[in-house]
């Protein structure tokens, strides 16, 4: 796998400005991309102004807050101690948990997991020094998820988001009390791609969806890394079967508004096996519904523990109370 370049997701190019120099930069290596670009860019839905909305604002401005705060921390003191990591292994895993995380894991990190060329400005970290992945999951909403693809759905990923960057704090912190480096890669600034550790980590394996697929609770969860050069003890890789399922199962593909999702054979790239997902149909979406509309992971019977060739699509017109 040659690795996935981070100006090249649909929402660092939609962050381009025309003019710029780093506009002119990428469409001159990417021609083939500005005139959908710009299109979607000319087009680009907003979010209603209402005081509904401003719930899900919120909670991103406090997962920004949080990455521009901590995701890059220092050691706090020099190690003087030596810590077993079958022992600190066994630490993080107990704090995840305990901070909120229904899954996590430990991998090696490798190359092709970090993003060979970044576009925010606070993921100058350099991965080359860390050893390992800490990788966690924490699930959204499910009475939330079953609103998508209209806003309410939105809500549960963003606390995902925000109980992520929690729980990964918090592991950094941990880690950089001992003497260790360590980054939380999360929402607004990941310099790696977390479904790629969460599959070696044993989380789950990478679906139809191209979104990490657990076998508790399917895409409908929400990933945070802290990498490090702590010596930990990895998790391996396993075959729940769900890459096997979603070969014969096209829910996410015929369910998705703007037919993002390959209904065809998945591609093998390197030791990966990976659905073709175009993220301009997505996006297109997106801007339509005012939210990130969320529709593959309603669908997946992983998501409601039904996987089965009968399984009923759970929906809901309704908002929760508290929201109307």
């Amino acid at each position: 796998m040659k690795g996935f370049n981070e100006k090249d997701t649909i929402f660092s190019r939609m962050d381009l400005k025309e003019d710029t120099l780093e506009y002119k930069e990428y469409y001159k290596n990417h021609p083939d991309k500005k005139e959908i670009d710009d299109e979607l860019r000319d087009s680009d839905g907003k979010f209603p102004q209402d005081d509904v909305n401003e719930l899900a604002r919120a909670i991103f401005q406090t997962v920004h807050s949080i990455g521009i705060a901590t995701s890059e921390g220092s050691v706090i003191k020099k190690r003087n101690h030596t810590i077993e990591p079958e022992l600190l292994s066994k630490r993080i895993k107990g704090l995840a948990k305990f901070s909120g995380a229904v899954q996590v894991g430990i991998a090696k990190t490798k190359k092709d997991y970090f993003y060979i060329d970044k576009n925010k400005s606070w993921n100058s970290y350099n991965a080359n020094h860390e050893k390992y992945g800490i990788v966690f999951a924490v699930r959204m909403d499910p009475e939330l998820l079953k609103c998508a693809p209209r806003f309410p759905e939105i809500i549960a990923t963003a606390k995902g988001y925000l109980d992520a960057a929690i729980i990964g704090s918090v592991i950094k912190n941990y880690l950089n009390r001992l003497g260790f480096s360590a980054f939380n890669h999360m929402e607004g600034a990941y310099g790696c791609v977390p479904a790629l550790f969460g599959q070696a980590a044993g989380l789950g394996e990478i679906g139809r969806s191209g979104l990490l697929v657990s076998p508790e609770y399917g895409p409908a969860i929400r990933l945070g890394v802290v990498t490090t050069n702590a010596d930990l003890v990895i998790d391996n890789p396993v075959d729940y079967g769900i890459q096997k399922y979603c070969s014969t199962c096209d829910l996410c593909s015929k369910s998705c508004p703007g037919k993002a999702i390959s209904d065809s054979d998945p591609i093998q790239i390197e030791d990966c096996k990976v659905w073709k997902i175009i993220p301009e149909n997505c996006y297109r979406v997106w801007q339509k519904v005012g939210s990130d509309c969320g529709v593959c992971m309603r669908v997946c019977p992983y998501t409601w523990g039904k996987a089965g060739k009968n399984f009923e699509t759970p929906y809901s017109k309704e908002n929760p109370d508290w929201i109307k």
